[in-house]
C-alpha cells in the first residue's frame, strides 16, 4: 500500500525499523594513518545519523522524508559506479532527501547530497568519499558498505577466524559497551589472548607492550570518543588487530548562556535533561528542579508562617512589613527559600545559579540570574 506520499505501508517496515533503531552497529577500518585521516568518520557518522532520523521519521509518520519537485518526488538513478554498492535489500526506487524535513540534525557536512532506497531506506551519498579500507589506491564509497564498516573482513596476519565488534553507538549516548566476539569457534578459551588500546590505531606488535586484558565475553565500557584497537590471539599464536571508531559518545557540556535579558540553553547531542536553580549563599543550599519553579510558587494560605520559621528565621511581622514596604512580593513571603540570612531576595535581584545537565550527565552553569529572567525565559 502507498501512503498519499512516496512510500510504503508501516506493516513492511515497521518491526525492522524498531530492531534497527535499539540495536548498535559496528565501525571498524584499518586505515594506518587514521589519526590524521578523520574524513571517513565523519562520513560514517553523517550516513548514520541521516538514516536514523529517515527511519525514525517514516515510523512515525508514515511516509518519507523526501524532496518533491512541482508535487512529484525527486527520484535518483544509480550510477554504474554506485550500482556496485548497492544494498541487497534495496527494492523500488531512489530519491533525494529533504533534510528540512528531519527536524535537527547535526551533521559533518549536509551537502553530501543525500538520497534513500524507498524500501529499505539505506541511505546513499551522491559526492562520495575516497577511502583506502583494503590497501588499494583507495575506493569511492557512497553508503555505508560492509568493507568499510568492517563487517565480513578478514583483517591481520590470518584467515582463520573474525573479529565482530558490537555495542557501537549510532545515536547519541553517555557511554557504551563494546563485546567482542569470534564467530564459528566454539574452542575459544582461556588461552585465547583479549586486549584492547583505547587510544588507537596500532599494530599487533605494539600490543606487546600495550592494551589492557579482558576476559572473552567481557563487555569494554567506553565513555570517550576515540579508535579504540582490538587484538585478538588465538591459542597457536595466531593474532589479529581491528580498529573501532567510536563517535557517538555525548563528551559537551550543555550551553547556557544570557542573552537579551534571557537564558538560552541548548544541546546538539543527547539533548537537555533537566535545569536546576539554586540561590547563592542560601542556608541552607539547596539544588531544584526548574520544572517545578511555578509550582513552588503556589499558595500555600494557611502554612506559610510555619515554612517561613522552619527555614529562613524571617517572622511573620517582618515579612508582612517588607512586603507592605513593597520590599518583596507576596511569591517571596510563600517560598521562603529565596531568603538569605533573613534577607529576602527581590524580582530583579541577580542571586540565582541555574544548572543545565544533559542525559550524558554533563553539566553547565550560569549565574547572576533572577526570578525575572526566568518568568522572561520561559524556561518552566
Amino acid at each position: 500500500m502507498i501512503t498519499k506520499e512516496k512510500g510504503y505501508s508501516l506493516s513492511v517496515l515497521v518491526i525492522t525499523i524498531a530492531v534497527m533503531l535499539i540495536l548498535a552497529t559496528t565501525a571498524i577500518v584499518t586505515l594506518k594513518n587514521l589519526t590524521k585521516d578523520r574524513e571517513v568518520t565523519q562520513f560514517m557518522s553523517d550516513l548514520r545519523e541521516v538514516e536514523q532520523f529517515v527511519k525514525e521519521y517514516y515510523s512515525t509518520k508514515n511516509t518519507l522524508p523526501i524532496i518533491y519537485n512541482d508535487g512529484l518526488p525527486a527520484s535518483f538513478n544509480l550510477t554504474k559506479e554506485m550500482e556496485t554498492q548497492e544494498h541487497a535489500n534495496d527494492k523500488g526506487e531512489y530519491f533525494y532527501i529533504d533534510l528540512d524535513k528531519l527536524g535537527k540534525i547535526n551533521l559533518y557536512d549536509d551537502n553530501r547530497g543525500y538520497i534513500l532506497n524507498e524500501s529499505s531506506l539505506n541511505v546513499y551519498v551522491t559526492n562520495p568519499i575516497t577511502y583506502n579500507a583494503s590497501g588499494d589506491k583507495g575506493t569511492k564509497y557512497y553508503t555505508l558498505t560492509d568493507e568499510i564498516l568492517g563487517i565480513n573482513k578478514t583483517y591481520g596476519v590470518t584467515d582463520k577466524f573474525q573479529i565482530v565488534v558490537a555495542g557501537n553507538p549510532i545515536t547519541w549516548v553517555g557511554s557504551a559497551n563494546l563485546t567482542v566476539s569470534i564467530p564459528d569457534h566454539d574452542d575459544v578459551n582461556n588461552r585465547w589472548n583479549f586486549k584492547y588500546y583505547e587510544d588507537g590505531p596500532i599494530t599487533a606488535s605494539q600490543f606487546k607492550t600495550l592494551g589492557t586484558s579482558f576476559s572473552y565475553g567481557e563487555i569494554i565500557e567506553i565513555k570517550a570518543n576515540g579508535i579504540y584497537s582490538i587484538y585478538v590471539e588465538d591459542e597457536e599464536g595466531y593474532a589479529k588487530v581491528v580498529n573501532v571508531i567510536v563517535t557517538k559518545i555525548d563528551e559537551a557540556a550543555p550551553t547556557v548562556s544570557l542573552s537579551g535579558g534571557k537564558v538560552l540553553v541548548g544541546d546538539d547531542e543527547t539533548g537537555i535533561k533537566k535545569i536546576l536553580y539554586t540561590v547563592s549563599g542560601a542556608s541552607p543550599s539547596f539544588e531544584k528542579d526548574l520544572s517545578n519553579y511555578e509550582a513552588d510558587y503556589a499558595d500555600y494560605s494557611n502554612e506559610y508562617n510555619a515554612i517561613i520559621n522552619k527555614y529562613s528565621g524571617l517572622t511573620l511581622g517582618a515579612a508582612e512589613t517588607a512586603q507592605k514596604n513593597e520590599e518583596i512580593s507576596d511569591l517571596d513571603i510563600k517560598y521562603p527559600q529565596f531568603q538569605r540570612n533573613g534577607t529576602a531576595f527581590t524580582d530583579t535581584q541577580t542571586n540565582i545559579i541555574l544548572y543545565v545537565e544533559d542525559y550524558a550527565g554533563n553539566r553547565s552553569s550560569l549565574s547572576g540570574v533572577s526570578r525575572k529572567i526566568i518568568r522572561d525565559s520561559n524556561l518552566y
